[in-house]
């Protein structure tokens, strides 16, 4: 295994290796599971809403890959972009009710919709 490897047990409740237990093995990886009680939850309330959200402020017909991209692209930047929390092991992404979410991917979205004709 590389150095500091990226772990996504995402399977809901009980996640395929707990972050503890891989933790124990392996100190430097970084680890992200569906659960709001670890770290770097993995959830589709990260995007989907807002996505839905933008499209309907355009009355988009579609989604298409780049405005699934500049979704990723604008929760990346919302990650690195944080005075709270520092970009880490610990914060790969940001929770799932991160009001930052709301007011800034739905407007990504829209613009994004707009110039690739998505309405």
């Amino acid at each position: 295994m590389p150095d500091k490897p990226i772990i996504f047990a995402l399977a809901n409740p009980i996640p395929e290796i707990y972050p503890n237990v891989a933790l124990k093995i392996r100190n430097d990886l970084i680890i992200a599971t569906g659960r709001s009680d670890f770290p770097n939850q993995i959830n589709n309330l990260i995007c989907f809403p807002y996505i839905f959200r933008g499209m309907l402020d355009v009355n988009a017909k579609k989604i298409n890959r780049k405005i699934l991209i500049s979704a990723v692209n604008g929760i990346r930047s919302l990650t690195k972009n944080n005075k709270e929390h520092h970009f880490g092991k610990d914060y790969i992404i940001p929770k799932a009710m991160d009001p930052r979410l709301m007011h800034e991917i739905p407007s990504i979205i829209s613009n994004t919709a707009l110039r690739t004709n998505a309405v």
